[in-house]
């Protein structure tokens, strides 16, 4: 697993030896690899940026009474509906 640190600089890594490559290098696959690099270390960082930026999503009547659409307080406690019951005993013989 790679430490904390250099994963977060690694896209940064790459746009800046793409950077390097691409000015430093005069054959064309050098360039071609230089621009890769660079678009790639975009394309990681904007990923992440996005990734990190994402709430959860809610249903639009969370928190609301179902027939009338007014907001509910919220007690802490589940549903009637979705509490465990007590298991029964199957009257299956």
């Amino acid at each position: 697993m790679i430490p904390q640190p250099i994963y977060e600089l690694l896209p940064y890594l790459y746009m800046l030896v793409g950077l390097i490559t691409l000015f430093s290098l005069d054959n064309i696959l050098g360039k071609i690899c230089g621009v890769i690099l660079v678009i790639v270390g975009v394309i990681v960082q904007q990923a992440r940026a996005r990734a990190r930026g994402k709430k959860p999503i809610q249903p639009k009547n969370a928190g609301r009474d179902p027939k009338s659409g007014r907001p509910v307080a919220h007690t802490g406690r589940e549903p009637v509906s979705r509490r465990s019951l007590p298991d029964r005993p199957s009257k299956r013989p």
